[in-house]
């Protein structure tokens, strides 16, 4: 697979879950709240990580690194979480799909050198 086709698993794994939500009758507003909190954490982190790896600082680097892994913590816990609150039977559904995308994004990260070496 290509570089680019493996770091966009995570919105392939999106597109995919759309269709499991209708068929299996689980309520699409988990699908749509995960869904937006990805999609805003994506880009904010892919602008994190895009100014960091411009300065060409190592450390700099890392530091952003870490810091996505927290926004994309704390983004997509929020808005499971307030789906929960809101609608008691989509709450499983979306923390699933989100535990899904976690998995993914995760394994992406492991799998790809670091940004800064890979310039070198």
């Amino acid at each position: 697979m290509t570089s680019a086709l493996i770091r966009s698993l995570d919105l392939l794994a999106l597109a995919l879950a759309l269709p499991v939500f209708l068929l299996t009758g689980a309520p699409v507003i988990g699908w749509v709240v995960v869904t937006a909190a990805w999609l805003v954490q994506r880009f904010v982190v892919a602008r994190l990580k895009g100014r960091a790896i411009a300065t060409g600082n190592r450390q700099l680097v890392m530091k952003a690194i870490a810091w996505s892994m927290m926004i994309r913590l704390a983004t997509v816990t929020a808005a499971v979480a307030a789906v929960g609150i809101a609608d008691r039977s989509a709450g499983l559904p979306a923390a699933l799909l989100a535990a899904v995308l976690f998995s993914i994004a995760l394994g992406i990260q492991l799998n790809n050198p670091s940004p800064v070496e890979a310039r070198r």
